[in-house]
């Protein structure tokens, strides 16, 4: 296999706002991983999205009522999945307090 010519990984200078550097710092401490690890993972992780972003965009571009049917689709999928995470967050949260309620009765019945 021939040798790559070059880095294999490509630098650039960010300029963070104080919150996100803050953030970074105090991750960059508790992790003891280099903040520039730390942020070539964020890039890592998130850029891959921007894929599917300049695919919709492109579409747009080029086919602007097909491009507004996806996002359509794209935002009634969206309400519903939030929808879906209400439903099990009040559900976790009902059983919760059904818990606590019993933990009281018994605790009463026992005094």
């Amino acid at each position: 296999m021939p040798r790559q010519k070059g880095p294999v990984r490509r630098r650039v200078q960010v300029t963070l706002s104080l919150e996100s550097w803050a953030l970074v710092e105090e991750i960059a401490e508790l992790t003891m991983t280099p903040k520039a690890s730390i942020l070539a993972e964020v890039f890592d992780v998130v850029l891959p999205s921007f894929a599917s972003t300049m695919a919709a965009l492109r579409l747009a571009k080029e086919q602007p009522r097909e491009a507004l049917r996806l996002v359509q689709n794209f935002a009634s999928k969206s309400v519903m999945d939030v929808q879906q995470q209400n439903l099990e967050l009040n559900a976790e949260l009902s059983a919760q307090e059904a818990k606590k309620r019993k933990r009281r009765r018994v605790r009463i019945a026992s005094t």
